[in-house]
């Protein structure tokens, strides 16, 4: 393969050679590629099959000048990335492989943990949205690769459905990697169990600088011990002074001590805040459901009275049908009574009377299937009407079933709430003890340690005097007044450690480092002071010869007296700024107290103001309740007044059927009365349909 040649034509020729035609997309890709000179060859969300796959195999197993190789979102299958990262495990120029979105499972999993254990030369390898995890033998071979590689820096692996069994595997890989610098596994299932492991493993790795894991389950303590890991790799070799590390991580520990405890804290407050709106949102849909039932509960009243309406008129209706009914009756005894008189009288007439009463029968017959039909009608009505009971039963009967339903939800919701709250009680209460107990261990050690500290400063300063003993006055003044000022400085820092009892770690190493200075200032003066002593006992032995050596000596101590004024002045300036520092910052401790106090303030007051709300929210179910139950007594109440009215017409429909057959009966008997009573009869008949056509 010529160096000379481009990707496009590489590919057009090894096309040509197996006789396959080449993807278009594909090499409009490479040929965009020849016009970069970054190396970057970009071929995603393009749909590659598995004969392009073994051409870039073939092409990619030579040393092409090729450093980022993207193929996101391609859906390769297994096999085909397999070739291909047969063909990628002998290059050398590769440092960047994205195979993000390509649903990569077990065959694609164990090829990657083979191509990492034979290149030694790719650094960045991008493996998001895939299924790597779900297939815990193959991700042990994956993490045997990355064990054994020794070029990765950076592995991305979000979204792969690890499991606590595959971060097992990825800890012991961490353990053994020594190139690894960034780890990305956000949005896994990697849990508590597997969160221990991996903040174990990166204590005993020293490479790894960032490590992403949000979306895993993972405690806040677990991922801040992970932290602190993470920020001694990052600082290891940066400054060569032990203490100054140490001051760092304490100061760095100290601020992610703090942000969690806020994380904590906006956490309570957005859970009772959700709990809160979660609630109102409950009662605003109970309300509404009520609302609707109590609309509903209206317009089946309105539909009652618009039936007990109806009720009156066919109660009217039939008031006025009885009174007609009556004055029939009272028509037909009349006749009765005549047609007994004139039986004996008209005989003679019949035959013509006979016509007049045909006519007349037909005209009655005619009525009779009129009010026939309306009777059918009026039961046609009352079927309509039970009809539309039952359906008032049915729904009464849906209501009450959604009633219940919803009385259910509520009460399962409630209980819900309340076992939330109570866990977030218990662990704030947890939290607070266990960092009161932290807080006395801390002070219990740094007070152990100033101890020592006076100890040993007391052992110096006794050895120091009694090798001044033997010097003249004005050098015993001169102890006198320093042991008096140190006795005093020692008040002053017993003070001082007093108020230090509350401070954090950092401070009180701040203070002792600046306690051990002043005592090298001290030991340094001490020294200068045994010089003195030397050279006044050389004096002592050469008075009778040399009395100008002993007047230099005096000068000598006079400018030591001098030097000692000076520091004692810088050492007071020292312990006021220190006194400063340590004020501000119980100001702000003060402060921070405050402020925890508040909060537990207002979620104490949130709770009661929950509690309230409960209460109340109970309450308007009760009455709410007893209005349903109200109601739903007036409708069996109404039901009864409709089935008794329903049963008082079928009553008087009988009634009404029986007058009608004995009146047809009657007409029968009637036939051989005179003509002036039937003429009198037929009008008033004509006059009552008249007057009540129905």
């Amino acid at each position: 393969m010529d160096s000379c040649e481009t990707l496009d034509v590489i590919y057009l020729r090894l096309c040509l050679t197996r006789k396959e035609e080449p993807q278009e997309n594909v090499l409009k890709k490479l040929q965009a590629s020849n016009f970069r000179d970054d190396g970057i060859v970009d071929l995603s969300n393009l749909t590659i099959t598995a004969t392009t796959c073994s051409i870039l195999a073939e092409i990619f197993r030579h040393d092409v000048a090729v450093v980022k190789l993207i193929m996101a979102d391609c859906m390769i299958s297994e096999k085909s990335l397999k070739s291909l990262l047969i063909g990628l495990s002998v290059n050398t120029c590769l440092r960047k492989l994205d195979l993000r979105g390509n649903n990569l499972k077990q065959l694609a999993c164990d090829a990657l943990g083979s191509f990492l254990k034979s290149n030694h030369f790719i650094t960045h390898l991008l493996l998001e949205w895939n299924c790597l995890g779900h297939f815990n033998n193959s991700f042990a071979n994956f993490c045997d690769g990355l064990a054994t590689n020794t070029s990765l820096c950076h592995l991305d692996l979000r979204n792969n459905q690890i499991d606590h069994k595959g971060a097992q595997e990825l800890a012991t890989a961490v353990t053994f990697n020594k190139s690894l610098k960034s780890l990305d596994l956000r949005w896994n299932n990697i849990g508590m169990s597997g969160g221990r492991l991996i903040c174990d493993a990166l204590k005993k790795n020293k490479t790894i600088e960032m490590l992403e894991i949000c979306g895993n389950d993972i405690p806040v303590d677990i991922c801040d011990n992970m932290e602190t890991s993470l920020f001694h790799n990052r600082n290891k070799g940066s400054s060569s002074d032990p203490d100054q590390l140490k001051v760092n991580a304490l100061h760095k520990e100290i601020e992610l001590i703090k942000k969690g405890n806020k994380k904590k804290i906006e956490c309570i407050v957005d859970n009772m805040e959700a709990d809160r709106s979660h609630l109102m949102y409950a009662t605003s849909c109970s309300s509404t459901q009520i609302a609707n039932l109590l609309q509903t509960l209206e317009e089946r009243k309105l539909a009652m009275n618009t039936l007990r309406a109806k009720l009156d008129m066919t109660e009217a209706n039939m008031k006025m049908l009885e009174q007609q009914h009556q004055g029939k009756e009272m028509l037909v005894q009349l006749a009765r009574k005549d047609c007994q008189e004139l039986i004996k009288t008209h005989e003679n007439e019949r035959s013509l009377d006979r016509k007049c009463m045909d006519a007349n029968e037909r005209k009655l017959q005619e009525q009779l299937r009129d009010a026939e039909n309306m009777i059918s009608s009026l039961q046609s009505k009352v079927v309509d009407s039970e009809r539309r009971g039952k359906i008032q039963t049915e729904e009464i009967c849906l209501l009450r079933k959604s009633l219940t339903q919803t009385e259910c939800e509520y009460r399962c919701q409630m209980t819900t709430l309340e076992e939330r709250s109570l866990a977030e009680r218990k662990r704030f209460c947890e939290e607070m003890a266990d960092r009161e107990r932290r807080r006395e261990q801390e002070s219990k050690k740094q007070l152990e340690e100033a101890e020592l500290v006076r100890t040993c400063s007391s052992q110096r300063v006794n050895q120091v005097m009694s090798s001044k003993a033997e010097m003249q006055d004005e050098i015993m003044k001169l102890n006198k007044s320093l042991l008096d000022k140190q006795t005093e400085h020692d008040a002053e820092i017993s003070n001082v450690r007093k108020h230090l009892k509350q401070e954090y770690e950092l401070e009180r190493c701040q203070l002792d480092e600046r306690i051990r200075s002043l005592l090298d200032d001290k030991a340094d003066l001490q020294k200068s002071l045994a010089s003195t002593s030397g050279q006044l006992r050389e004096e002592k032995s050469q008075r009778e010869a040399a009395e100008i050596e002993a007047k230099a000596g005096r000068g000598s101590l006079s400018k030591v007296k001098n030097q000692i004024e000076i520091r004692q002045a810088e050492h007071e300036q020292e312990l006021q700024s220190v006194r400063t520092e340590m004020r501000k910052r119980e100001i702000n401790n003060q402060e921070e107290l405050n402020q925890v106090s508040e909060l537990r303030a207002s979620i104490k007051k949130l709770l009661a103001a929950q509690d309230e709300h409960e209460i109340k929210f109970r309450a308007a179910v009760k009455e709410r309740e007893d209005i349903i139950q109200d109601l739903r007594s007036s409708l069996q109440k109404y039901e009864d007044e409709a089935d008794r009215t329903r049963e008082e017409e079928t009553r008087r429909l009988d009634v009404l059927h029986n007058a009608l057959m004995n009146y047809m009966q009657s007409s029968q008997l009637n036939r051989s009365t005179g003509p002036q009573r039937r003429n009198q009869a037929s009008l008033l008949a004509k006059k009552t349909t008249d007057e009540n056509p129905l």
